[in-house]
């Protein structure tokens, strides 16, 4: 139980700090007007967080979208053809122009 406290303390203490990290860089960057360099670090970083949503837990995902179409197909009703209609608009009112 303690061990995963400090585990916790310890994500959550890195991850404030990555952010005061970036928002000092941003700030600095914008400040000495290097907006070159902000936009080459800002397009690096979205491809790196891309790079790993990407790559992340990419059996699992598969595994659950399976699993999911299977329940679907299941419960789902089978509906074939043209059995669905619309019902009438009522109470609408065509206005001159």
């Amino acid at each position: 139980m303690k061990q995963e406290r400090t585990a916790k303390r310890r994500w959550r203490t890195t991850t404030w700090l990555w952010i005061v990290f970036g928002f000092g860089t941003m700030s600095g960057l914008i400040y000495w007007d290097q907006i070159a360099w902000l936009y080459v670090l800002s397009t690096t970083a979205v491809t790196i967080l891309m790079i790993i949503v990407a790559f992340s837990d990419l059996k699992g995902g598969a595994e659950d979208a399976v699993s999911a179409d299977e329940q679907q197909s299941k419960t789902a009703p089978n509906i074939t053809g043209n059995s669905l209609k619309t019902a009438p608009l009522r109470g609408i009112r065509k206005q001159a122009h």
